[in-house]
């Protein structure tokens, strides 16, 4: 895993530029458990880096549910402003 460039390319690639606009979005004020749960990501990386095969992309997948909504709090700012909270509420 470590001397290899491959299996680290495709760890990227899994979701972009979601990695560096998820702790963006901690530091933009996201939701609470979304914040904690991203400290789990480096030391989950890590664990994979050394006992599993990081070419096995699907191993990334349970980071989905923390690194996508906090990087979309970074690509939709508009969307929680109050008055796009109330209009969603009343339809």
């Amino acid at each position: 895993n470590w001397s290899a460039w491959v299996p680290t390319a495709q760890v990227v690639l899994v979701f972009g530029a979601l990695w560096v606009l998820a702790f963006l979005g901690a530091k933009a004020g996201g939701p609470a458990m979304l914040r904690r749960a991203l400290w789990l990501v480096p030391p989950y990386v890590a664990l994979h880096y050394v006992v599993a095969r990081v070419g096995e992309v699907r191993l990334f997948l349970p980071l989905a549910p923390v690194l996508i909504p906090l990087s979309w709090w970074v690509l939709f700012p508009d969307a929680r402003r109050p008055e796009a909270e109330s209009r969603g509420a009343a339809s």
